[in-house]
């Protein structure tokens, strides 16, 4: 493996309604779909990372309630080596249904897309980091920890 120049962290959301799923994926490239979130800032919290990104790219209020999973991941990014943890938390909203869908059809950053996903329907869509497709199906209350390497 090659010697690591940046190390981040990453916090998400598992945000769920009527059984499905928020995923995002760039404008430019919905191919590969995440669960929303973003990048710590210095001295930031991953549940105030969180809080913040919805509010800037949906202008939605969330609430994180449980880790849920933390990953390490090593990969090439624009040929730099990165470590990266992801911490992955269930999350709730106090808006309504409708609104939740209204505020993340016309988000408020534009570039990215926003998608409901059922839970029946995950199977069919590339979901990042692998892991999460096949953890988001079980029921398993207890955190874990996930390793990935694509460098």
């Amino acid at each position: 493996m090659p010697q690591v120049q940046r190390v981040q962290i990453r916090a998400a959301a598992m945000l769920w309604d009527q059984d499905c799923l928020l995923l995002q994926a760039p404008v430019d490239h919905p191919v590969r779909w995440a669960v929303p979130g973003g990048h710590v800032e210095t001295g930031e919290t991953t549940v105030t990372c969180l809080k913040r990104e919805f509010i800037e790219e949906m202008d939605l209020r969330i609430d994180p309630q449980k880790l849920m999973y933390v990953h390490e991941h090593f990969y090439c990014d624009e040929g730099i080596s990165t470590q990266e943890y992801g911490f992955y938390w269930s999350c709730t909203s106090p808006h309504p249904s409708s609104d939740l869908r209204d505020r993340t059809a016309r988000p408020v950053e534009t570039h990215m897309l926003f998608r409901w996903v059922p839970r029946n329907e995950m199977d069919q869509w590339t979901i990042l980091p692998e892991f999460l497709s096949k953890a988001l199906l079980e029921t398993s209350l207890e955190l874990r920890f996930f390793s990935s390497q694509t460098i």
